[in-house]
């Protein structure tokens, strides 16, 4: 009688489980179908990514330093500024469609990883509503992490190959082409973004840990070559370029705070947890002679956390880590529903009370606060001026400074993309401090124009008091027909105005 009490108190939790993760997952699905057609930015560095892409189309330099205008080295990414930039030069895109075929790729590669997920779970027998429950845990992810599947970033692009790679070392077959499969799709994923080498230190233990130590030596061997080949043809062709944006790109802040303050997210905590239970022992895998590959998933979050260390990580840095601990968190479950070990029931009751209250708090907040960004409010508000504004800059040849990324790229020569970035090059010391205030205050620009919005990013909580302070003494609002602030120059002292 107690057994089916408990296994009733189970099915109960079950099905709350999935009407919570339908909740939020339509909740997503209708915040990302809207976000999809924004014509602009919908996160922080879309903007950068398009104005990269857009230099392709152009003809212009692929590489940028950090240290002069616009400050926003091109620190990675060659791979996705080609995917967009040399279809954008073959039929001519315009900003926009290069906005929209960016974040086509990005929603292709969610499709990727859902249908590699499916199959991984497949191989371990999970039962189907198990792992139709597991894409809709995905889907129910906190929306400022999912806004990077309809947004022109690499992120998912690299999630798709880490999943894929994931599957193809469960299945071992032990052919060449798969070998070659896996180190094609690691190298692939660097020049993706940079943290993209995560996945390939992650085969690589995996390999160590399964016993193949010779694979995985030739596996290191063959990529090391590889990416040293391509970097330096690569820093060869731009002039050396490439090595210049690379290096003045990590000098930023490192700090142990950033990866703590994503993990205090309450949807982390339970595939991190899975991760950490699986290792300890790693038992949950199939088959036996297939041991090494929890090493995958370790390493997958070891470098997700080193990689947060870094100032302009966010919390999207952990969705491989979310997609595969889901996966395992899918797994643990299943193996226990199957058990006929009374005590088991006790877990999985906890197991989805838990899962049940993450889901709640996460679709609770985002409703809340309707899980826009500081990018989709700037583009709601400018993008019907930003088309205007940059026409009149780029017509009478103005150098403008603007907090607005997507204006900025618009620009034939814009000051700077980010702010941001130039605040982070300051605090690190690679820039003098001050020196964006000190540009204002020499009056170096012809205009500038302000959205008025604070500077939210990474602990800026407003526009800094310097800048503000410089602009009030150099320049002067004048009246337009944009939403932007508008300032130009005062007139010099016995200058008329």
């Amino acid at each position: 009688m107690k057994l089916k009490q408990e296994n009733l108190c189970i099915q109960i939790s079950l099905i709350l489980l999935f009407v919570i993760a339908a909740i939020s997952m339509v909740f997503n699905i209708y915040l990302l179908t809207g976000y999809f057609f924004i014509d602009g930015p919908n996160t922080l560095g879309e903007a950068g990514k398009v104005f990269y892409s857009n230099r392709i189309k152009e003809g212009l330099s692929w590489f940028l330093p950090g240290n002069a205008p616009p400050f926003y080295p091109s620190f990675h990414g060659v791979f996705t500024h080609m995917a967009v930039g040399i279809p954008a030069w073959l039929f001519n895109l315009d900003f926009s469609w290069q906005y929209y075929l960016g974040r086509c790729f990005s929603l292709i590669s969610l499709a990727v990883s859902l249908w590699f997920g499916c199959k991984i779970l497949k191989f371990y027998k999970i039962p189907r509503l198990l792992v139709i429950l597991w894409i809709m845990l995905v889907l129910s992810a906190p929306a400022s992490i999912l806004f990077h599947a309809i947004s022109y970033r690499p992120d998912f692009w690299n999630l798709a190959i880490c999943i894929s790679c994931f599957y193809l070392l469960i299945k071992q077959q032990n052919k060449l082409k798969y070998f070659i499969l896996i180190l094609t799709l690691c190298i692939i994923a660097f020049f993706i973004k940079a943290t993209g080498l995560i996945i390939a230190g992650a085969v690589f233990w995996t390999y160590l840990a399964s016993g193949k130590i010779k694979r995985a030596f030739i596996f290191g061997a063959v990529l090391g070559i590889s990416l040293l080949a391509v970097i330096f043809t690569i820093n060869f062709a731009s002039g050396g370029m490439y090595f210049k944006s690379f290096m003045t790109g990590m000098k930023v802040i490192y700090s142990i705070d950033f990866p703590i303050t994503f993990l205090s997210i309450p949807f982390l905590w339970l595939p991190v947890a899975a991760i950490i239970i699986s290792v300890i022992p790693p038992t949950i895998y199939k088959p036996a002679e297939n041991k090494g590959i929890y090493m995958f998933p370790t390493i997958i979050f070891i470098g997700a956390f080193l990689a947060c260390l870094r100032q302009g990580s966010a919390a999207y840095y952990f969705i491989d880590t979310i997609f595969i601990g889901l996966i395992l968190t899918i797994t643990i479950l299943s193996s226990k529903l199957s058990s006929a070990n009374q005590d088991m029931y006790k877990v999985d009751s906890i197991l989805l009370l838990l899962l049940t209250a993450v889901l709640v708090y996460s679709t609770q907040e985002g409703m809340l606060s309707k899980a826009r960004t500081i990018s989709i409010a700037r583009t709601e508000q400018f993008s019907s001026s930003r088309t205007k504004a940059a026409q009149y800059i780029n017509n009478n040849n103005l150098y403008c400074f603007s907090d607005d990324p997507g204006l900025n790229i618009m620009l034939k020569k814009p000051a700077v993309i980010y702010p941001i970035n130039v605040r982070q090059f300051e605090k690190s010391g690679f820039l003098p401090a001050g020196f964006r205030a000190k540009l204002i205050t020499q009056r170096k620009y012809d205009i500038i124009y302000l959205t008025g919005i604070n500077w939210k990013y990474y602990g800026g909580k407003a526009i800094p008091r310097n800048i503000l302070d410089a602009i009030k003494l150099n320049y002067k609002n004048i009246s337009s027909n944009s939403n932007y602030l508008v300032f130009i120059r005062k007139p010099e002292v016995g200058q008329k105005p």
